[in-house]
């Protein structure tokens, strides 16, 4: 690493590459786009670096594997050969191991690389963040059902994704369902599904929400917006994890893990009879609270970067370098309306 800030990463970009690192280590996995990298003629240019962390049973790290390429080039960009000498490590162990007598194998801690897509970033190291980040990354490791709390734009969606991400489910499907924008007299249909002739219009059958996150996750937004009638009907499915197609008299097992998240109070909205008390106490399980922006000033800066690289990168824009006026501007003020 010390190699790549000194050779390949451009000299302002120190302190973004530290972040970064950080991020790494913390989370296994991460993506910095916009960072200035050096080419091959010696000048420099906006690339996409991603790294993993290569850790052994006991959560020791052994390795970062980097790689990157210019965008909207697909040249590599190899900090120091850290990659080519992180995998030649990575199969020797693999051989190794392999050689052993069958009886020791169980003994011994297996190193495994899993690669994934490249995920939508939760941004900031503050404390607040980081513990919503942490909580996350615990729960998700349960099938406990969780309630996410925050005003809009605060990152319910990030750490509803974090979650599944760090589950048992996250090779399945992340199905995101915005509560308030589905009717009420189609919620039967959106939500369990159709068969062909099930009423009018009904010309083919249909999955609902259920059956597309089947072995996944299924993420309920907005969900305090649920009217009640409908609240009932869900919560009979969480209960009892089964449900019944329109037009279908064979139930069906609802395999999901459910995340519901909302900007309301609903221990308010109980006291006020516009939610289901029994309702809340089944999403209720495990809360996970997202601070407003306000309440991490902290990260403004590094968010206030983190938007301008994608933004310039989308553009295909150089990336500027925001002076510190700026960023103590920024971070003074309210941002009602957090990140959207």
């Amino acid at each position: 690493l010390q190699r790549a800030r000194i050779s390949t990463v451009h000299p302002d970009e120190m302190s973004a590459l530290e972040r970064f690192i950080a991020g790494v280590l913390d989370s296994g996995f991460g993506e910095a786009r916009g960072l200035r990298c050096r080419t091959k003629q010696g000048g420099y240019i906006a690339s996409t670096v991603t790294a993993a962390r290569l850790s052994d049973a006991h959560a020791h790290v052994l390795a970062l594997i980097s790689t990157g390429g210019p965008m909207p080039h697909t040249e590599r960009t190899i900090a120091g050969g850290l990659i080519d000498a992180t995998i030649a490590f990575t199969r020797r162990l693999a051989d190794e191991h392999a050689r052993l007598p069958a009886g020791y194998r169980g003994a011994v801690a297996r190193t495994s690389l899993s690669v994934r897509p490249p995920a939508l970033e939760i941004v900031g190291h503050g404390r607040p963040i980081v513990a919503g980040r942490s909580a996350a990354r615990k729960v998700g490791r349960t099938e406990a059902t969780v309630l996410i709390t925050g005003e809009s734009g605060s990152g319910k969606d990030l750490i509803a994704r974090e979650i599944h991400r760090s589950s048992g489910r996250s090779d399945g499907p992340f199905v995101k369902v915005n509560c308030a924008s589905i009717p009420r007299d189609l919620f039967e249909s959106e939500f369990f599904g159709h068969v062909r002739g099930a009423f009018t219009g009904a010309t083919s059958e249909r999955p609902g929400r259920f059956q597309q996150a089947h072995r996944g996750t299924l993420f309920l937004d907005e969900i305090g917006e649920l009217p009640l009638a409908c609240q009932a009907k869900l919560l009979t499915v969480l209960q009892d994890g089964t449900y019944d197609r329109v037009g279908e008299s064979v139930s069906r097992a609802a395999d999901v893990r459910v995340i519901a998240a909302t900007n309301r109070d609903l221990a308010f909205e109980v006291g006020q009879g516009r939610f289901r008390q029994d309702m809340f106490y089944r999403l209720n399980v495990f809360a996970i609270e997202m601070p407003p922006l306000r309440n991490r000033r902290e990260d403004i800066p590094e968010l206030v970067e983190h938007l301008v690289r994608r933004t310039c990168e989308r553009y295909q824009l150089p990336v500027p370098v925001i002076g510190k006026p700026v960023l103590e501007l920024l971070s003074r003020f309210d941002w009602p309306g957090n990140v959207r």
